[in-house]
């Protein structure tokens, strides 16, 4: 890397023989290409500079869009420090910026400076010569910026589609709660079992070794499991949508339900709810107190990410996670049996025979293929998690000798094989009470239902007081970011002459939508 002094008196630099920045006018060069990739007109509401280089662009990005969250990605540690706002407050310091001997790694600081909000109006350039000079560094900064995302992307995705259905199924699980499993914490190694394909090849293994783990399963793996006469020590519940319903006629009526209050509401008489408590709107008013039990898990786009999660706040030992392939085997989505197996069936006929209905599954959810292995966008994103978690030596995944396909890879995740279980028994784990007590609910239904009321007429009440620049008090904003997610994000990147009346038209739509809600309980 070599710095040195443009013809315009600014720094400037040469790397591999490529010139980062011009040797004549750096500072104007940024304008031309900023002129090109942010044309006239164009109102960003973050920007994300990969190889951000000395930063020119960035620092023109700045002052051109002040309204604008500007994030700086360098490839190169020296050209970070000699970084051209260094010296002056860098933009009074709205410039987030991350470079490679950062103490932390680029996906943890790209989860931290990119939120959901970021994402309505995201404008992502790459500094051409950096990328030039430094191909894999910048490749590798594309895919994490990529993978972020993707999540924020799917999250937005699922808050439009089921957001009204969350904060409905938080009131009205609220309301019915009449008893609760209470956690303990666990020394005992755990296993998760997911549903993938490979899950088919582990259940042997699991039967043989049964008293030597807690074993947690998700709600689509329980036919699996249940055809292997292997019974869970809890089951994990998050989505709130309809297909959840599908694998609800598998729960086991003795088996806690660990859950959210927005997950879909089970059959009466199956299995007693853990809660978890995830941020939906509502949550921190109805189930506040010492005398709800409750554990704090962030939301997540998976259900095999919120067991983790679990288990890493309430477990001590080793985890290990079956049938998590973050794959497809070529036509097969899932272990069987599956509850889908029958919804499947009943969309093929003589027209359209069951491996037809497979193969056009595969193509629309699946349509990445590498020999028996496929994946796609959702599975992406779920791998994607994974990797940005640690699992510091204490989590593993699953692959049987039999099993003919090889699950994803995940670095930090090694795989293991039936010696793990041999491990887990000469360390004198054996079987052991249930790890769980039950408990009323501490209110009685009448007083709930009281609640709900009044936290709707509050939020309706506050929604005619409210306005564009104090509505992110505790959990109101996140409400109106619930229901009417468009809103929340076309507010974010408004100009000030628009703020009134788009606020204006956001919180009637939301006032309509709690007056429905609130009919519901009158």
């Amino acid at each position: 890397m070599t710095i040195d002094i443009a013809k315009s008196g600014e720094t400037s630099a040469e790397h591999n023989g490529i010139r980062i920045h011009s040797a004549y006018d750096p500072r104007k060069e940024a304008g031309r290409f900023l002129d090109s990739a942010l044309p006239a007109g164009t109102r960003p509401n973050t920007i994300i500079v990969i190889g951000a280089g000395l930063g020119y662009a960035d620092e023109t990005a700045a002052e051109r869009w002040p309204n604008a969250d500007v994030i700086a990605i360098h490839l190169n540690a020296e050209l970070y420090k000699n970084r051209i706002g260094r010296s002056r407050g860098e933009s009074a310091g709205r410039i987030k910026r991350w470079h490679p001997e950062s103490d932390v790694s680029l996906p943890s600081f790209l989860a931290s400076a990119v939120g959901e909000h970021n994402v309505h109006g995201l404008h992502i350039i790459q500094w051409p010569a950096a990328a030039s000079a430094m191909p894999d560094e910048a490749n590798r900064a594309a895919q994490y910026v990529a993978q972020i995302v993707r999540r924020h992307t799917g999250s937005i995705t699922a808050t439009a589609a089921f957001g009204r259905l969350w904060i409905r199924n938080t009131l009205r699980n609220f309301i019915e709660l009449d008893k609760l499993a209470v956690p303990s914490a666990t020394d005992r190694p755990v296993v998760i079992a997911a549903s993938g394909p490979g899950l088919e090849y582990a259940l042997t293994h699991l039967s043989t070794y049964r008293d030597r783990f807690r074993l947690w399963a998700l709600p689509s793996a329980l036919p699996a499991l249940s055809a292997a006469s292997l019974t869970p020590d809890l089951i994990f519940a998050t989505d709130s949508g309809h297909w959840a319903k599908l694998h609800m006629r598998y729960f086991p009526p003795s088996v806690p339900v660990v859950m959210p209050l927005s997950a879909a509401p089970p059959p009466s008489g199956i299995g007693v709810p853990m809660l978890i408590r995830q941020g939906v709107p509502g949550e921190s008013r109805l189930l506040r107190g010492p005398e709800w039990p409750l554990l704090p898990i962030p939301a997540r786009g998976t259900v095999a990410a919120t067991a983790v999660d679990v288990w890493s706040a309430a477990a001590g030992n080793s985890l290990l996670l079956v049938g998590l392939d973050l794959c497809w085997y070529d036509l097969r989505s899932h272990a069987r049996p599956h509850a889908f197996d029958g919804w499947i069936a009943s969309r093929t006929d003589r027209k359209n025979p069951k491996v037809n209905e497979l193969w056009n599954r595969a193509l629309a959810q699946a349509p990445k293929k590498e020999g028996k292995r496929r994946t796609g966008p959702a599975l992406e994103t779920y791998a994607d998690w994974f990797r940005g978690i640690d699992g510091k030596g204490r989590i593993f995944r699953f692959h049987s000798p039999e099993d003919p396909v090889e699950p994803v890879s995940v670095e930090g995740f090694p795989i293991r094989g039936e010696e793990l279980f041999r491990e887990w028994k000469s360390s004198g784990i054996t079987a052991e009470i249930t790890p769980y007590r039950i408990t009323e609910a501490p209110q009685n239904r009448l007083t709930r239902k009281k609640a709900v009321i009044s936290l709707l007429d509050e939020w309706k009440q506050r929604l005619g007081t409210k306005t564009a620049a104090d509505e992110d008090e505790d959990d109101f904003h996140e409400m109106l970011y619930t229901l009417d997610p468009g809103g929340t994000l076309e507010l974010t990147g408004a100009s000030d002459s628009e703020k009134k009346r788009i606020a204006a038209e956001h919180f009637t739509r939301v006032g309509r939508i709690l007056d429905k809600i609130r009919d519901s309980y009158v």
